[in-house]
């Protein structure tokens, strides 16, 4: 079975962003989230914020050209941080909302970076050259699609990217700000400086995600370093259960969300008992879900089936 993972056409006007770098425009766009799952084998993995479906869509742009795609300021890579999260990767899949093909024959390609401590590492792989033609604009589920052949493996989080430089120009969607997970990064020009969208001194201080998704197999949700350890989440009779918690760690909330990310039980603090966190899921449907669990330190997400009979 495919799954999304967490882990309305307008014309607006906004001002400068911040002294460096500007925005005048912000376009909204229809999204419809469903066809990530399409034909594919795989199953997908985007940000959270998007598979909400709480956030609006848009294209921001300026006469410097498009925040997450082509511009002036020679931006070379576009990125999305999928941090504690692992598998075995096939491909990036972006959502384009523009593009200009002025003749350059423009080849773009993704690639996988390692977690470099909360910045992109090593490249682990580099997916197959999608040329300008083949650039899909058609917003509301068009999809383009760069696969990566053989797959690449990560751990305990990566960076997918896709180059944004050329003679011809496009335009990545993005979540509306201020509704993100603000996971969005740029490659500047110099080949070396990779700075978040919301930087606050010198980039376009904007707390949005790219429309980016991975094709991702034996999808692993690991945390961070500090937080829930070797946890076992499993379901029984009509709870499900959350064991292995690392000594000085604690949960004070928990929520569970479909498989695009749609929240299914309301928000509550879950039964303790000797380490061992419990709390009834017997209202909801047979199938897959994400626990989300808000620890002191941090967000946790984790698969689960539910069996209710």
């Amino acid at each position: 079975m495919k799954k999304i993972y967490f882990l309305a056409l307008a014309m607006l006007t906004v001002g400068s962003v911040n002294a460096q770098r500007e925005i005048s425009n912000v376009e909204r766009v229809d999204v419809d989230l469903t066809t990530l799952t399409g034909e594919r084998s795989q199953d997908t993995i985007v940000a959270p914020a998007i598979a909400t479906g709480a956030c609006s869509f848009v294209i921001y742009s300026s006469s410097s050209g498009y925040v997450a795609g082509t511009n002036n300021y020679s931006d070379l890579e576009k990125a999305q941080y999928f941090p504690t999260v692992g598998g075995d990767i096939s491909g990036v899949l972006v959502l384009y909302g523009a593009k200009n093909d002025q003749g350059g024959n423009t080849n773009y390609n993704a690639k996988i970076y390692a977690d470099g401590g909360g910045t992109p590492g090593t490249v682990l792989g580099t997916s197959s050259a999608v040329n300008i033609s083949a650039v899909d604009t058609s917003a509301a589920g068009g999809w383009t699609a760069f696969p990566i052949s053989p797959s690449v493996s990560a751990s305990n989080g990566f960076f997918a990217s896709v180059t944004v430089d050329g003679t011809d120009t496009v335009g990545i969607i993005t979540t509306e700000d201020p509704c993100s997970n603000s996971l969005a990064w740029e490659l500047w020009s110099d080949g070396t400086t990779w700075l978040p969208y919301n930087d606050g001194t010198s980039g376009w201080g904007l707390e949005i995600d790219n429309l980016m998704a991975v094709m991702i197999d034996n999808i692993s949700l690991s945390t961070p370093e500090q937080g829930v350890s070797e946890v076992k989440t499993y379901y029984a009779n009509n709870q499900i259960v959350i064991e292995g918690i690392v000594e000085g760690v604690a949960i004070d909330g928990i929520e569970v969300l479909d498989i695009n990310g749609r929240s299914v039980t309301p928000y509550h603090t879950p039964y303790v008992s000797g380490g061992r966190y419990t709390f009834d899921v017997g209202s909801i449907a047979t199938g897959n879900y994400i626990v989300v669990m808000n620890t002191n330190f941090g967000k946790v997400g984790t698969k689960v089936h539910v069996n209710n009979q």
